[in-house]
């Protein structure tokens, strides 16, 4: 059994768009059998910022396109781009 660990990178649709409520919206996007593991502002140019989530949940079929399509379901999101994907071992015992 595993897990995955997937980093979106998420733009604002403008750059007038409220960060942080920008950032509220997309973590309230995020289903509860998703966990939140980091979350980051990142620089891009002339104010402009991204926010970077990783996100762990079970690995099954089309799972990042679910949550992709989730978050770039909010109007203040430009556009959600899956920049890496990790698996997460789990030992049973």
């Amino acid at each position: 059994m595993s897990k995955l660990i997937l980093r979106f990178k998420v733009m604002p649709s403008d750059s007038d768009v409220d960060f942080k409520a920008m950032e509220k919206e997309v973590i309230s996007r995020i289903p509860k059998d998703v966990k939140l593991n980091y979350k980051r502002e990142e620089p891009i140019a002339f104010g402009l910022k991204a926010l970077i989530l990783d996100l762990e949940c079970e690995e099954k079929d089309g799972v990042s396109d679910e949550i992709e399509n989730l978050i770039t379901g909010s109007e203040m999101v430009g556009r959600a781009e899956l920049i890496g994907v990790s698996r997460k071992s789990i030992t049973v015992k």
